[in-house]
């Protein structure tokens, strides 16, 4: 018994001096984070004596490159090439040497140091730094290579940086651009919807051809105009470029006149072959996204010698499968390239091709195959044959140690400082320039590390990176359940779609930010969550409200009940209308008959609310593994979906919501 009791005494004083230690070194840290911040402070007051007196007590801190950089951007115009040098090879695998070599060519390029721009600069694919380059080639003796490099800058689609004025406008001065160059950046202007650019451009054509320019300009918005105005310049070697951009301009503002406008600008003239399927390819894409009645004929136009991308074989699938002829469905699947064709879409839409047209043994076959998979097309072919959706799970285990091994990184030190310190900016560009640098084990364990964080985001996204998919812990994280369970209750919404579609939408980032402008977890529009906040009667006076995460999930569910409500509780509709926007949802819809649901999916205009739709229906079923809750075949929740979807509650043009009652 003593032995028992020494040994008890012994594990319990370790426990303390565990703790005592651990919590000795969590005051350290903490005491360097604040000393850090004074530095970083006393810098930019340029209180150097404060300064380097703090700094003397960080040696080894995690974060010092950051001071070392705010010390070398504050003095630019002094700091020698050598320091620059010096830190930017240190640092190379940080994000601040590259965000230091670009400062100092700046500031160069501002002093027009023209001969330590050349000397100093890299190889980069940055046209912004390139033009730079070429300016400092220009000024140190190399003009014909400047401008030699001007004319293939100058030949872009878009609207070239403020650094490219100055060499351009010695190119310019030197007598260029030709008119054939002129023309050549007109049409990539015209094809990229750049008009401003293409408006731009006509001054630096010969005067004689204006008119062609600008009657083609004028097309974009009136096609139909060839019908009644001779185009002019008839032989000139643009003509037909123009004529065939009155067809597919026409195809997607007027298609019902497209049959007219193509008999007068193509048929009616020898027009070159290679242009001309182009052209109709174009024309067939386009009212294929339409879901316009025509677009199999012109898919159909295509010649088989046409050379034809993955884009259009897909198009012209989609219309066939809104009008469910799965003979040619089957036919066109076995068309595609051979990856396309191998993929789990395709195969799971030739398996219904095959149920369609009688071959039942081969596609129950590939029903079995992609059954195993635990995908949205997985789960739609195990509805398909009865079978029990495989999750295939496999949890990554790794010791502490062994997560403490990549804990030692210096990037990684650097990112838990940055997180500590609520800087996910420097935290998240860290990261980013990370992942490049650890091999597939490495990301593994950087995931497991930074779910262990807490950081989840950042861990689904680093898991993607790795060659393992299947912890479902990490790729799909439990969070903010009790908020969920009560907005769930409050709209009678299944709790395993918000989850869902907060993984989707954010991959639960609290302060994730669309680059459209959208905020939090369930990225909602600061005008859309005006309008859903008024009707709640709650004040939204500040959108940074939206990075709450109760608030947002709020705020999100009542939208997403908005939706369901709008369109007679189809989530396939809902969640579509969710992500694009209910009225676009009302023009995708099928103008009679019902579409069953997998069909409307695949045949949704847009790639983002395509793949949005699919996830989210995917995400619903894993979710429901991960609480333990007995699966809803994904079928069930797929309504078929017709043109009297929006009937019910948008008779008058108004939206109902199905707002909780009022206490």
């Amino acid at each position: 018994m003593k032995n028992i009791a020494s040994i008890f005494a012994g594990l319990t004083l370790f426990v303390l001096l565990t703790n005592i230690c651990a919590a000795e070194t969590e005051n350290e840290q903490f005491q360097l984070r604040k000393q850090f911040i004074a530095a970083e402070k006393a810098l930019r007051a340029n209180n150097k004596t404060e300064y380097q007196q703090l700094r003397a007590k960080l040696s080894g801190y995690p974060l010092i490159p950051y001071l070392e950089y705010i010390e070398l951007r504050r003095n630019l115009n002094t700091t020698s090439l050598n320091r620059i040098n010096a830190f930017t090879e240190r640092y190379k695998d940080m994000h601040l040497a590259s965000r230091l070599r670009s400062a100092y060519l700046k500031r160069l390029a501002e002093k027009k140091s023209w001969e330590q721009y050349s000397e100093y600069y890299q190889f980069s694919d940055d046209i912004d730094k390139n033009c730079r380059y070429q300016t400092a080639l220009y000024h140190t003796g190399y003009k014909e290579i400047a401008l030699k490099a001007a004319a293939k800058i100058w030949l872009h689609s878009h609207s070239l940086p403020k650094s490219c004025d100055p060499l351009l406008a010695h190119w310019i001065n030197a007598n260029r651009p030709s008119n054939e160059l002129a023309w050549q950046r007109f049409d990539l202007a015209i094809n990229a919807r750049q008009h401003h650019l293409a408006k731009y451009l006509i001054r630096f054509m010969d005067e004689s051809e204006h008119a062609l320019a600008n009657y083609w300009l004028r097309l974009r918005r009136d096609p139909l105009r060839v019908l009644h105005n001779a185009i002019p310049t008839p032989n000139h070697r643009y003509h037909d470029k123009v004529r065939l951009y009155a067809t597919t301009q026409t195809a997607r503002v007027a298609p019902n006149q497209l049959d007219q406008v193509w008999s007068k600008m193509v048929t009616l003239r020898n027009i070159n072959e290679n242009l001309s399927q182009d052209a109709i390819n174009t024309i067939a894409i386009v009212l294929a996204r339409k879901h316009h009645g025509d677009a199999l004929n012109w898919f159909n136009r295509l010649k088989e010698s046409t050379q034809r991308s993955e884009l259009s074989y897909e198009w012209q699938l989609r219309s066939l499968l809104r009008s469910q002829d799965w003979p040619a469905i089957r036919n066109t699947i076995e068309k595609l390239p051979e990856e396309q064709k191998n993929s789990s879409q395709w195969r799971y839409w030739k398996a219904r091709a095959l149920e369609k047209t009688g071959d039942s043994d081969y596609s129950k076959l590939l029903y079995n195959e992609l059954a195993e998979l635990r995908s949205y097309y997985g789960f739609l072919a195990a509805d398909r044959i009865e079978k029990p959706y495989q999750f295939n799970v496999e949890i990554l285990q790794y010791t502490q140690t062994e997560l403490d091994s990549v804990e030692k990184l210096d990037a990684i030190k650097r990112i838990k400082e940055l997180i500590a310190l609520e800087r996910r900016i420097d935290a998240r560009r860290e990261w980013y320039y990370l992942l490049s640098h650890l091999d597939n084990e490495e990301l593994k364990k950087f995931s497991a590390l930074l779910h262990q964080w807490g950081w989840h985001d950042r861990a689904i996204l680093t898991m993607a990176r790795s060659d393992h998919r299947d912890d479902l812990e990490i790729r799909f994280p439990l969070l903010h359940q009790e908020t969920v369970k009560k907005e769930a209750a409050k709209y009678q919404l299944d709790p395993s779609l918000i989850l869902a579609m907060i993984r989707q939408e954010s991959a639960y980032n609290v302060r994730a930010r669309s680059h459209a402008g959208a905020r939090g977890l369930m990225q909602l529009m600061p005008g859309t969550a005006k309008n859903v906040a008024k009707s709640l009667k709650l004040p939204l006076k500040n959108n940074n409200k939206l990075y709450n995460a109760e608030f947002n999930i709020s705020l999100g569910s009542t939208y997403l009940s908005q939706m369901l409500n709008r369109f007679d509780n189809n989530s396939i509709l809902a969640t579509a209308a969710y992500n694009a926007g209910p009225h676009r949802v009302k023009r995708w819809l099928p103008e009679s008959n019902l579409l069953p649901a997998d069909i409307w999916v695949d045949t949704i205009p847009f790639n983002e609310t395509r793949g949005y739709v699919k996830n989210v229906h995917a995400y619903i079923a894993v979710y429901n593994y991960r609480q333990g809750k007995k699966s809803v075949m994904i079928s069930q929740q797929m309504k078929p979906v017709g043109p009297a979807a929006t009937a019910k509650n948008n008779r008058k043009g108004k939206l109902l919501a199905r707002l909780p009652a009022s206490n």
